[in-house]
């Protein structure tokens, strides 16, 4: 749905990329979104936190504070409550850009019909399945950002994974604390850093065993890569099989 080629730049495009990683997940989890309809239900998502955000005064990627719901969402507080109540306004407010811009038309002139409310009642449930999921762990009214470790894709609580299996599809490996990149036998050690907002902890390193790379994924859910880190090194941590929430983390580190 957004760019691949380059990170957002707009508020909209922020708005955009953290709905179609909302959706994503929803589908991973089982959950029946037709591909057809899939770019109209996260334009509707990134409308509504394009709303929110609006009205709140956060902008660009600020837009992870943003709440998914909350206990009162009949002043539309929430994405949800924007989703709920005030679709139509959030669609006619989002910037007309490229992005999103035929979805959008498609709605608007949708509006009234079963196709859009089936795309809303679909939006809906999105939010509502990561509120649920999220309250599962203590977080019932999540943002954004509370979502970033699911989203990112983090293994189940003490799952072990195969590294045969890690090899034939992208495997994931969080930690709570520092991912630390050791030589010389552990001797020495550096820290792995998002190279676009300098977090250190939190991170998610997502192995592509399709592409052969690993990227480095903040809980600001900026993506970046990391020259040190090598798709086998960090296959051979994920088959370890660290639990996620894990303090530090140490693994071997690329050689010249």
């Amino acid at each position: 749905m957004t760019d691949a080629l380059r990170p957002p730049q707009t508020t909209w495009e922020y708005c955009l990329s953290a709905a179609d990683e909302l959706v994503l997940w929803h589908m991973r989890q089982g959950e029946d979104v037709p591909e057809t309809d899939r770019p109209r239900v996260v334009t509707l998502i990134g409308a509504a936190a394009y709303g929110l955000a609006s009205s709140i005064s956060l902008g660009g990627p600020g837009v992870v504070g943003l709440p998914l719901t909350g206990p009162d969402e009949s002043r539309s507080a929430s994405v949800r409550g924007v989703l709920q109540h005030h679709a139509l306004a959030a669609l006619q407010r989002c910037p007309y850009e490229a992005m999103g811009a035929a979805e959008r038309e498609q709605l608007l002139a949708a509006y009234g019909s079963p196709t859009f409310d089936l795309a809303r009642e679909t939006a809906v449930a999105v939010i509502t399945h990561h509120a649920r999921s999220s309250g599962q762990t203590g977080q019932p009214h999540p943002t954004i950002r509370d979502r970033a470790p699911a989203m990112a894709g983090a293994p189940a609580a003490g799952a072990r994974v195969d590294i045969e299996e890690a090899r034939s599809r992208q495997q994931y490996l969080t930690a709570a604390g520092v991912i630390w990149v050791v030589y010389d036998e552990g001797l020495s050690r550096l820290p792995v850093i998002c190279g676009q907002c300098q977090a250190r902890t939190g991170l998610t390193l997502q192995a592509d065993a399709e592409t052969g790379s690993v990227r480095v994924i903040c809980p600001d859910l900026h993506t970046t890569h990391d020259p040190r880190l090598t798709i086998a090194r960090v296959q051979e941590a994920i088959a370890l099989g660290r639990a996620p929430g894990s303090e530090d983390i140490e693994i071997t580190g690329a050689t010249a």
